[in-house]
């Protein structure tokens, strides 16, 4: 008890300092050692917005992307900055397989797939462009399960193209089961709404 009192305290004053002086205390934090603590204080500065750029933070969350707790921070990460700066945050994604890595797993980080579905709800032509130029199968395999994903119910038939270029074998026929699932219930609500008989008013 006395040790989280003590951790929510670190992080109360922390983000006091952030809000007055952020360029010390942000050099304070990236001067820390990996720990669980330093983690926590990026959580805080990612939350806070005072004055830490998305490059910064990256940063930081490399520098401790092995402890436990790496992926809320992340998620906060992926909040942040993947609606303003989708771009920067796709090529650190895809670049950075190792802060998903356990002992030597060079998968594309779980977030991949979270933030392209985000980006082709808002803006489907730009995260198309972008998946199209991504040079690793495994990472091009799992942001264009998720962009089919999300653009489903908007073209069902372009999602359907999404999924038949995906190169991993369980991962297009995941993708394929999941859209034809999506397609059969569309076409299901459509049916049942041409057949409902009118209201009277």
């Amino acid at each position: 008890m006395k040790a989280d009192q003590a951790a929510e305290k670190l992080s109360s004053s922390f983000a006091s300092w952030l809000g007055k002086d952020p360029a010390p205390a942000l050099q304070w934090l990236q001067g820390l050692p990996c720990h669980s603590v330093k983690l926590k204080l990026t959580a805080v500065a990612i939350q806070s917005g005072s004055g830490l750029r998305h490059d910064q933070a990256e940063g930081l969350i490399a520098s401790c992307g092995h402890l436990e707790g790496s992926q809320a921070v992340m998620d906060r990460y992926i909040e942040r900055w993947g609606g303003s700066e989708p771009e920067a945050v796709a090529k650190w994604l895809l670049a950075a397989p190792q802060l998903a890595a356990v002992k030597g797993d060079a998968r594309p980080h779980p977030d991949v797939q979270v933030h392209f579905s985000n980006w082709a709800a808002v803006a489907p032509k730009d995260a198309a462009a972008f998946i199209n130029q991504i040079s690793s199968d495994p990472a091009r395999d799992a942001a264009s399960a998720a962009f089919a994903r999300q653009v489903v119910t908007a073209d069902p038939q372009a999602a359907m193209e999404w999924a038949r270029r995906i190169k991993n074998p369980e991962i297009r026929k995941a993708t394929v089961t999941t859209l034809e699932a999506v397609a059969t219930q569309l076409i299901f609500q459509g049916n049942s709404k041409a057949e409902s008989p009118p209201t009277d008013r």
